[in-house]
């Protein structure tokens, strides 16, 4: 697993949720 990896994913979807909020939803479905 790669913890190092998945922090900044994280952040970079948080990101891109803040941004699109009406594409929230599909995200967390598809994530």
């Amino acid at each position: 697993m790669t913890i190092g990896l998945d922090l900044p994913r994280k952040i970079l979807n948080a990101q891109t949720e803040a941004r699109k909020p009406e594409n929230i939803k599909e995200e967390d479905v598809g994530g």
